[in-house]
């Protein structure tokens, strides 16, 4: 096949991956302990046999899911990346991300001509909201708030420690994390070097709902700070850019939060 069949091909692929998680297929399959055969599956989950069937299919052709043979019809399982990346229970899942990207990144992506045409964002497109403010945008509401801050944390659950090991940052024993979100990036820094405290700083409303579904009071070594525009003095500032957004919006106001604090850093 040519370019333009695969190229089609991988967003169709993406779809397949995004039905199947968003249907709770893996998690099915994981919770069954068992190969299981499509009617069982859509029995299960509420869905047409037929459908059913066509997806386990696909995800099995994209190598999600592993399939046999018993009795004269089909039984599907997870395979061990499904297992571990795609069931919400796992701890570096990344369910999360997939929702995240199936709901809100995808939805951004079909105004992608009219980005092009226009020169600027389509947040108003997409989410009804004005195109200035990034952040206003993913922050609509508090439960697209919380859906956010759950992508960043399976992000960081998965390659967040070796992030933060791929320098030695053991002599900092106050590290500051500009735009830490869900406190994840945190969690892997204070666990990676165990005589160090991190402090997040982020906008109010983020420190807020971290505090009150990410981080627990027994994370003793991570701390907030509400707002970006002071910084403590004698620390190490680790910094999350957002390469995008409106021309001189996040990305803009990222570095010139780095700017202020460069007198206060290590």
């Amino acid at each position: 096949q040519g370019t333009e069949s695969h190229l089609y091909y991988h967003l169709l692929n993406g779809l397949t991956l995004f039905a199947a998680c968003e249907l709770g297929v893996f998690d099915f399959l994981l919770a069954s302990e068992r190969p299981m055969s499509a009617a069982q599956v859509a029995a299960g989950l509420g869905t047409d046999v037929d459908g059913m069937e066509r997806l386990l299919s696909a995800c099995a052709g994209l190598e999600l899911l592993g399939t046999q043979a018993a009795g004269g019809e089909v039984l599907y399982s997870n395979t061990d990346m499904s297992r571990m990346y795609l069931s919400r229970s796992s701890p570096r899942s990344l369910f999360h991300s997939v929702e995240y990207y199936s709901k809100t990144v995808y939805l951004c992506w079909n105004y992608l001509t009219d980005a092009v045409r226009e020169g600027k964002n389509q947040y108003e497109k997409a989410f009804g909201l004005p195109s200035e403010d990034l952040f206003e945008a993913l922050y609509r509401s508090d439960d697209e708030m919380i859906k956010f801050m759950q992508l960043m944390n399976s992000t960081w659950n998965v390659c967040g420690r070796d992030v933060m090991t791929a320098f030695d940052l053991s002599p900092f024993k106050t590290i500051y994390d500009l735009g830490g979100c869900s406190g994840a990036l945190a969690k892997q820094c204070v666990r990676a070097y165990p005589q160090s405290s991190v402090t997040i700083f982020d906008l109010p409303k983020v420190v807020s709902t971290c505090r009150e579904h990410f981080v627990s009071p027994t994370d003793e070594r991570i701390f907030f700070h509400e707002g970006i525009t002071s910084f403590p003095p004698n620390g190490n500032l680790g910094h999350h850019w957002v390469p995008y957004g409106p021309k001189g919006g996040a990305g803009a106001a990222s570095s010139a939060s780095v700017k202020r604090c460069n007198g206060t850093t290590n």
